[in-house]
């Protein structure tokens, strides 16, 4: 099985205009943001449910795009969130990797911790198993 979130990290990378805007700042859900860079894109998987295991066929993984920037204007990350839109929907079937799908955009949101204004972006990704 492929590895979803090294999947989800290295195709945003590999985007150049995604690159362009936010370097290497795309981080695993369980990294630590130690540096005051913004902006920074956070991959997180969603669980799976035990039935799925004993599901044959394809199945279904939340993948979620946490989108922070610095307090101001959302726009920046409305575009990063269309680019990775784009380069999600262009990733060719490999290993047990079969489409995703873009399922919702979040309101407008604040991180008082961290000093930034975010959304969280989802995908539907489907696998062969």
């Amino acid at each position: 099985m492929a590895d979803l979130r090294a999947l989800a990290v290295q195709t945003l990378r590999a985007n150049p205009n995604w690159y362009t805007l936010m370097q290497d700042r795309v981080v695993q859900q369980s990294s630590q943001i130690t540096e005051d860079v913004r902006p920074f894109c956070v991959v997180k998987l969603g669980i799976d449910a035990e039935i799925d295991r004993w599901r044959q066929g394809p199945r279904e993984k939340l993948v979620e795009l946490w989108i922070h920037d610095r307090p101001g204007d959302y726009a920046q990350i409305d575009q990063l969130g269309e680019l990775a839109k784009a380069a999600f929907a262009a990733i060719p079937n490999q290993e047990n990797f079969l489409e995703s799908r873009f399922i919702s955009g979040s309101q407008d949101l604040e991180d008082p911790e961290l000093g930034t204004i975010f959304r969280v972006f989802r995908f539907q990704w489907t696998t062969s198993s």
